[in-house]
């Protein structure tokens, strides 16, 4: 044996570099390269350029190198030792790369010794093979082509490579304008419909101001559908009007027709978009989407690989100890019997969550009043959607995932469920203070008279007990997902629906730009699938709509029954809209209430931010709106104690304990962020036993 492993350590440098880069291709690039490949929207939503692109394939398939380079040097110290760390650096890569067979091929659900045990087996079974027979060694030399094949494929025959080469958009020739007045469109993302409104179907406007005050100017289409569930599908179908193909990525050279080139000839054009490149470069100046320095973005980009790699070559028994990268616009789907959906969004988000208020900066300064040429600014913001970290005026409070969540869906537990609606709602406030900014200045400028004003969002979310896909559209999720807010100020010239008008027949977000068109009279040099809202004949004519998502199509009767349910049970939850007025079903009484009870040595209460709300300096951010601790109780915790917040001796909160173990239960609530600006304050957790009518507190 030892002379065997002499001899392995006397094979050529070349074929050390062959058999390493050959077998940890498999092991590295192939699988990042392949997921990458087939979701462009990666590099897309992260603004990443072509020829970061290219570096990073070639870097993913030639980082096996380094192992290569540790044989060789080890080699030089010792034959027997070169030889010996040679076939173990071929075992662990072949170990890795069935590893990600294994997961792929649906075996993430073995336990992790087996899983790992069936992986050893297959890295040396190899590391035997190319000890001892002279073919598998050859047959390596070979595979040393491997790295150039999978970065090829990559860049040549997978839909990324319309990213790498995309080719300079065919716009259309320049259409006549009629009467080109301003036009102003924000789009919102993950944004239902009902998170706006009141049990009896009215605009919530004690806790949306912002957008009952372009309601009252404007006309609410109370009916509108989006008809894509995803945002880079969505986003293209609101600024093209047409059926978007599902293997286009959203970007100018995949959609030349849109908003932008239409009126680019005589309008002054500037876009802001986080998820999509619409924007042609000759008509926005390449500045829709900054890109970011190149070491923040390849930082950003090195973190967010090792955790989606972490989820390729793992078992679920470790994966899911990793972040969690779900449900998203790039349709990371990792195949297997459970099939699970990856989004690499999500976790940059979550490491850049304050970054999205700059967005909201960037589109307000280019409202700059230097403009000579009518104009038209697109708005596209990354809220309400999640990571749910703000309050109302964009202040982050820090909670995290919320107790409800059950992988990419919701538990059944409604209580807890409910906090994470709680936190969608509190978020919804900051894009109506959004709203309120983009109003403000547009009557700044003294162009809000005679502006055309769009607000509208790409699709909602679901947040329902027992859902298993919260972005997912189904017959049962229509009215949270397919139903979204959509609002037009007319300009003030123009004959049209009367301000403060609730229109109620169906409207599609395809409906948006021929409206457009119809509004500043220009032909559309291509055929929509959309009518314009102007046109109430065509629209009253509609019999369904149509939102397709990742589990198809799925019709939408024209009524609004859908709505009408979830606006029941938000009612339940949250009486009057107010996100702060949740509590567990039968304590609704106990808000207001003084707290007052007895000191027990047998319960315990914990209240994890006593410290940061004692000390807060009121207008300042973080701001800790966000509460959590724990309940001890000596005869042990179920997990349905009541735990009512109290801020200088009022209950402000009340909520309910959850993953009891032992003694302990942990609890997480929302305060309302003008209880802590008020002065400084004292806050203090207390159990509650009794009823809402007659409680006892103890602590």
């Amino acid at each position: 044996m030892r002379e065997r492993l002499e001899g392995i350590g006397r094979i050529s440098p070349l074929s050390v570099f062959a058999s390493v880069a050959g077998i940890g291709a498999f092991a590295l690039g192939q699988p990042l390269l392949d997921l990458l490949g087939r979701n462009p929207e990666f590099f897309v939503a992260r603004r990443f350029p072509s020829l970061d692109i290219f570096l990073l394939a070639v870097l993913l398939v030639l980082a096996p190198v380094l192992l290569a380079l540790i044989v060789l040097g080890v080699r030089r110290l010792n034959r027997l030792a070169g030889g010996l760390t040679h076939l173990l650096v071929l075992a662990v890569l072949m170990a890795v790369a069935t590893a990600s067979v294994l997961v792929a091929s649906g075996g993430a659900g073995w336990p992790a010794p087996v899983f790992g045990a069936a992986a050893a087996v297959a890295g040396a079974v190899l590391a035997g093979l190319y000890a001892l027979v002279p073919v598998v060694r050859t047959g390596l030399d070979f595979l040393g082509l491997a790295p150039a094949i999978v970065a090829g494929w990559f860049l040549v025959a997978t839909p990324a490579a319309d990213v790498v080469f995309a080719a300079r958009p065919d716009v259309p020739e320049s259409v006549r304008i009629g009467d080109p007045y301003p036009v102003v469109m924000v789009v919102f993302d993950e944004f239902p419909l009902t998170s706006l409104m009141l049990g009896d179907g009215s605009l919530d406007a004690e806790h949306f101001p912002s957008f009952a005050r372009l309601a009252a100017d404007g006309v609410w289409y109370r009916n509108a559908v989006g008809v894509r569930q995803q945002t880079e599908e969505a986003v293209p179908a609101i600024l093209t009007g047409r059926e978007i193909d599902e293997s286009t990525i959203p970007i100018a050279a995949h959609h030349p027709y849109t908003l932008f080139s239409l009126l680019s000839a005589t309008y002054d054009v500037e876009a802001v978009e986080t998820v999509t490149e619409l924007c042609p470069e000759e008509v926005c100046g390449n500045v829709s989407r900054p890109v970011d320095p190149p070491g923040r973005r390849w930082s950003s980009i090195a973190g967010d690989l090792s955790v989606v790699y972490g989820h390729i070559v793992l078992p679920e028994d470790l994966s899911d100890g990793l972040p969690p990268i779900d449900f998203g616009w790039g349709g990371f789907v990792q195949a297997g019997p459970e099939t699970e959906e990856f989004d690499i969004i999500d976790r940059f988000l979550d490491q850049v969550a304050d970054d999205r208020r700059r967005d909201l900066t960037r589109f307000l300064s280019t409202f700059d009043g230097r403009h000579e040429e009518p104009l038209l600014r697109f708005g596209h913001f990354l809220y309400p959607h999640h990571p749910w970290d703000l309050t109302g005026d964009g202040r982050v409070h820090g909670a995290p995932r919320p107790p409800g969540r059950d992988s990419v869906g919701w538990g059944t537990d409604a209580f807890l469920v409910a906090q994470g609606w709680q936190r969608h709602l509190i978020q919804a406030q900051w894009a109506d203070t959004m709203l309120g900014s983009v109003l403000d200045r547009l009557e700044e400028e003294e162009i809000y008279d005679e502006a055309m004003i769009v607000v509208v969002a790409d699709h909602g979310i679901t947040i329902r007990p027992g859902v298993e896909h919260q972005r997912t559209v189904t017959e049962e999720t229509t009215g949270t997902i397919a139903f979204v807010p959509l609002f037009v100020k007319y300009p003030g010239d123009m004959e049209g629906p009367a301000p403060g008008t609730i229109d109620d027949d169906r409207a599609e977000t395809t409906d948006i730009l021929p409206t457009i068109a119809d509004v500043v009279d220009v032909p559309i040099p291509w055929q929509t699938v959309g009518v314009s809202l102007l046109d109430a004949e065509s629209r009253k004519a509609r019999q369904e709509s149509v939102m397709v998502g990742t589990s198809g199509p799925i019709s939408i009767p024209v009524d609004t029954d859908a709505v009408d349910e979830v606006l029941a049970e938000k009612e339940t939850w949250f009486p009057g809209g107010d996100p702060f007025a949740l509590v567990p079903p039968g304590w609704d009484g106990l808000l207001g209430q003084a707290a007052d009870g007895d000191d027990r040595q047998d319960v315990v209460v914990v209240v994890d931010q006593a410290e940061a709300v004692a000390g807060y300096r009121p207008g300042s951010e973080p701001i800790p709106a966000y509460l959590s601790g724990s309940v001890t109780v000596e005869a042990g915790a179920t997990g349905d104690e009541i735990v009512a917040i109290a801020i200088d001796g009022e209950v402000v909160a009340v909520t309910r304990t959850f993953q009891p173990e032992g003694q302990s239960a942990r609890w997480e609530a929302m305060v309302d962020p003008s209880l802590l600006d008020a002065s400084p304050r004292a806050v203090e957790g207390w159990l509650v036993m009794g009823s809402s009518t007659n409680p006892a507190f103890a602590r």
